[in-house]
């Protein structure tokens, strides 16, 4: 097999893994509801965040995880309530291509698979869909 097909291999039995994983669940229960999937070009990171405006919730990149925070406006600014949940990822994120967008209470984060990036910030940047 080449190092492609290992990849391959490697994250499909992560995948399995994570949607097997019973803290995983337990994760849904107190934090927030995530999904993973792939296509043939990305992996796709859906967060369920009803309630949240896009200002409210952050992205930030570490070597192989992503952070998701959503901070609530209910309580006073010196004390906001924030949920968060982080995911480790089997491979390393610092030149992916990744962008996130939140539409109808769920976040997407995309990770592709091809191409390569640079940049100055661990923070991603989330967009709204534009309206027609």
């Amino acid at each position: 097999m080449c190092k492609k097909d290992d990849l391959f291999k490697e994250l499909d039995e992560w995948l399995e893994q994570f949607l097997d994983d019973p803290f995983t669940s337990m994760m849904d229960e107190y934090s927030f509801h995530v999904e993973l999937f792939e296509t043939c070009d990305s992996y796709i990171i859906e967060a369920d965040l009803p309630g949240y405006c896009p200002n409210q919730l952050a992205i930030t990149l570490f070597e192989n995880a992503i952070l998701i925070q959503a901070k609530s406006k209910e309580n006073p600014p010196e004390k906001p309530s924030i949920l968060e949940r982080t995911i480790t990822l089997p491979l390393f994120l610092d030149d992916k291509i990744i962008y996130a967008m939140y539409d109808k209470d769920v976040l997407e984060i995309t990770i592709k698979k091809n191409g390569k990036t640079t940049r100055d910030s661990k923070e991603i940047t989330i967009s709204r869909p534009s309206s027609k």
